[in-house]
């Protein structure tokens, strides 16, 4: 998505009449451009430290995040991918922070505690633990509920994918709590831009006799 078109997302945000979600990825980003979103963002915590290690030659390859509350206020967030590929450094910008959504309310099956990140930081199975152990670290017993990876990769059969995988589901010894949540590879590989009859074989991860209770 554009980053113009932030308008045209939070204008659906605001005719809902609902609490929900829009979580949408980024056309790569200048830094300049990222810079000012961060300080457009009245609800990103320690701003500052989303812009750490950035230089201005880097570009930014992130989600957007829109959460309408029960209230109605929509409040927006953007989440930079924090592990680029080898052939991506030294152009696209290494994130160091996660953003991590907990329900004010804490009820099982009424909450919705969730983290999005992008492409490659789900390359790797230490990447996923350190995510997992980070999360901890900020919010402990708080389990996660949804982790929402968005891709662009034409084999999502790929080994480092499937093992990042198992490691999100991982027993939870020092990591968050995963087991009762699920693992969804939101992956759009199209060889070309526009509207298409073909996805990119997105996938849903969960543990195989996991079986939900809607309250």
């Amino acid at each position: 998505m554009p980053i113009c078109h932030d308008s045209i997302i939070s204008q659906i945000a605001e005719q809902l009449r609902r609490p929900a979600v829009i979580i949408a990825g980024i056309e790569y980003l200048p830094w300049a451009d990222y810079r000012q979103l961060i300080e457009d963002l009245p609800d990103m915590p320690e701003k500052s430290t989303w812009l750490e290690g950035g230089i201005d030659s880097h570009v930014v390859n992130a989600a957007g995040i829109w959460i309408r509350e029960t209230s109605g206020s929509i409040k927006k967030f953007v989440q930079p991918k924090r592990n680029p590929y080898a052939d991506e450094h030294p152009i696209i910008f290494p994130g160091r922070n996660v953003l991590l959504f907990r329900s004010k309310n804490q009820t099982p099956g009424l909450r919705l505690n969730f983290c999005v990140q992008v492409c490659s930081d789900f390359s790797s199975a230490e990447f996923v633990r350190v995510l997992r152990q980070d999360s901890a670290a900020a919010c402990p017993a708080v389990p996660l509920d949804i982790m929402l990876l968005l891709q662009s990769n034409k084999d999502q059969e790929r080994e480092q994918f499937k093992q990042a995988a198992q490691a999100y589901f991982e027993p939870p010894i020092n990591k968050v709590e995963t087991d009762g949540g699920c693992l969804i590879f939101v992956n759009n590989a199209n060889h070309a831009t526009g509207k298409t009859r073909w996805w990119g074989r997105s996938k849903f991860h969960f543990h195989y006799q996991r079986r939900w209770q809607l309250l």
